[in-house]
């Protein structure tokens, strides 16, 4: 049995990824898995419900440091004969290794929250993450010469650009909504601007033909649930920064690793 502390560890999309590595890893090996019951995944997925009451049989504590330490076909045999606690941070650095079941399986939006975009246009969805990148990295605030360049990619008359924020005073935001105001591009703000909630930015976000992403996971979930096949543009100077930093999730992206999530473009 494999059981979940912490899930609530990071923001919504970090914890995606907690909750996409327990039930990867429960469906490889075939063990049962626990999860609390409270996080918004819950709400917003048809998540099934676990009995978190439930005890385990002398378990033992691992982080994704200790899980890195087996090959992957040592750890998916050991947690078939011994119960385990994950303890988050669950994330890139399994993604790639351990993701082998498609995630929209695992997390698939309740009918409430799916939205249906129109298909008149090539629907792109625009991700910025000023915010508390600020602080984390600096480098992953992308320029807006990014979005522009993006943006150019597209025929301004057969494209509907969304675009999708928490930080709506973000410099790039607000050149990048300039620009196509300016230049008479179709576009619209996402629906958490009317709704007050990020779930339906993400749920038309997931619905895009196209994402001009970003290094947030909330603009790569959106990529990897919902809609299938998009194209997917990431910044190539992020990339190879964390190339170079030998970060195994970006290396994994630059190599298309993962059969769930690929990058179209590089600008």
């Amino acid at each position: 049995m494999v059981k979940i502390e912490n899930i609530k560890w990071g923001r919504f999309s970090n914890r995606l990824l907690h909750y996409n590595f327990l039930r990867q890893i429960s469906t490889l090996s075939d063990v049962e898995f626990i999860c609390d019951n409270d996080w918004e995944g819950n709400q917003y997925f048809k998540c099934p419900i676990t009995d978190h009451s439930k005890q385990l049989n002398i378990p033992i504590t691992l982080t994704d440091k200790d899980i890195l330490k087996f090959k992957k076909e040592e750890f998916l045999e050991y947690i078939k004969v011994q119960d385990i606690i994950l303890t988050p941070p669950l994330m890139g650095n399994l993604f790639h290794i351990y993701t082998d079941t498609n995630p929209n399986i695992f997390l698939e939006l309740k009918d409430e929250y799916k939205i249906n975009l129109k298909q008149d246009k090539y629907n792109v969805g625009i991700h910025f993450r000023g915010t508390d990148f600020h602080e984390w990295n600096i480098k992953a605030c992308l320029p807006f010469t990014y979005y522009k360049n993006s943006i150019n990619l597209f025929d301004k008359d057969k494209t509907r650009f969304y675009l999708f924020t928490d930080d709506t005073g973000y410099g790039s935001f607000l050149e990048t909504k300039k620009y196509l105001k300016d230049n008479n591009y179709h576009y619209e703000l996402g629906l958490s601007n009317k709704e007050d909630s990020f779930i339906y930015d993400f749920s038309q976000l997931s619905q895009c033909d196209v994402i001009i992403s970003t290094p947030s996971t909330f603009s790569i979930w959106g990529g990897i649930l919902g809609k299938k096949n998009k194209r997917i543009i990431h910044s190539k100077e992020w990339i190879d920064y964390r190339v170079g930093e030998n970060d195994p999730f970006w290396v994994g992206m630059r190599n298309n690793i993962n059969k769930f999530y690929k990058v179209s473009d590089e600008i």
